[in-house]
């Protein structure tokens, strides 16, 4: 008997084993099946063009100079900028943080920290060396959600193509 085709199994009766070889195992892809959707767009290869244009996209980009709306300097990064609350032009984060600061009020063991999809929130720490247990005051709404940014839309498009 050879040993690899059968094994004899606990409960004493012969019994297929496929043990660790998983190249010995029946597939379950049967390629056959007909109507079967694959879970991938058609793939196709970036040709060295496309991926020369593509840099020198972003390059373009990188060289323009942004001026901030808040304080007339360069903003040096325009992915972590934010848009303007009246204009829609980019602004540093930080002029944010520092005009939401002068606006708000805080109490002892409140800060205002960025919660994401441009919002602030006023946060208050019971214990400020405990900055894992939080309760959030006052939500501040920044950027209009679902509004379509159009400096930050030509970004995300030079970036977030994969091919």
């Amino acid at each position: 008997m050879d040993r690899s085709d059968n094994r004899r199994s606990r409960s004493g009766g012969n019994k297929k084993s496929w043990g660790n070889n998983w190249k010995d195992a029946p597939s379950s892809k049967d390629k056959s099946q007909k109507g079967v959707k694959s879970h991938f767009g058609k793939s196709y290869a970036v040709t060295a063009q496309e991926i020369s244009e593509q840099e020198m996209a972003i390059k373009e980009y990188k060289t323009k100079e942004v001026i901030c709306a808040c304080c007339g300097k360069p903003i040096s990064d325009m992915v972590i900028s934010m848009s303007d609350k009246a204009t829609g032009t980019p602004v540093h984060f930080d002029c944010v943080l520092a005009t939401i600061s002068k606006q708000e009020k805080l109490k002892d063991g409140e800060k205002i920290i960025y919660i994401g999809q441009g919002r602030f929130g006023v946060v208050y720490f019971e214990n400020p060396h405990d900055m894992k247990h939080f309760t959030i005051r006052k939500i501040i709404e920044w950027e209009e959600r679902g509004k379509t940014i159009d400096w930050r839309t030509e970004i995300s498009d030079l970036y977030s193509k994969v091919r």
